[in-house]
């Protein structure tokens, strides 16, 4: 992956992980604004689809990303459906530990997977025990809150 996909897949984490990760909500007041910032992520989620990774990391990162992307702006299904065909070809592959639990979130968010709350949880207890609680905290919120809505429909 060239360095120029990859810090937009990390722009793109870093820009839904504000909506989806932390507290305080939505910081726009501005609808103008916030408009910008749907069209952004979605424009930058699309443009990330079109692009592979060379290892199953960096296709990992860009599947994060658009999965992310989407979750904050206006979703297409098909391109969801693409971003969750290639995540299921490369999850097991993936070697970076937080970057496959925080996939396999994202992923469960999408199709309620059983196995892969399991691996979810799994993966995010092995980083705790790793002396990650930190770095894993938020993925644990998203986590429960996605298994919270899941269980009120």
């Amino acid at each position: 992956m060239t360095n120029s996909i990859y810090q937009q897949a990390k722009e793109i984490q870093q820009l839904a992980g504000k909506f989806l990760c932390e507290e305080g909500g939505n910081p726009y007041t501005d609808i103008e604004e916030w408009k910008e910032v749907q069209m952004h992520l979605a424009t930058c989620a699309e443009e990330l689809l079109k692009q592979e990774g060379a290892t199953p990391d960096e296709e990992g990162e860009i599947l994060l990303a658009v999965l992310m992307g989407y979750t904050v702006a206006v979703r297409k299904r098909k391109n969801i459906a693409v971003a969750m065909e290639r995540a299921n070809r490369v999850l097991k592959g993936i070697q970076d530990p937080l970057l496959k639990c925080k996939l396999a979130v994202l992923c469960y968010g999408e199709c309620f997977d059983e196995e892969l709350a399991a691996m979810a949880h799994q993966l995010i207890e092995e980083q705790k025990l790793a002396g990650n609680e930190v770095a894993v905290s938020a993925t644990e919120v998203l986590l429960l809150s996605i298994e919270e809505s899941y269980a009120a429909v």
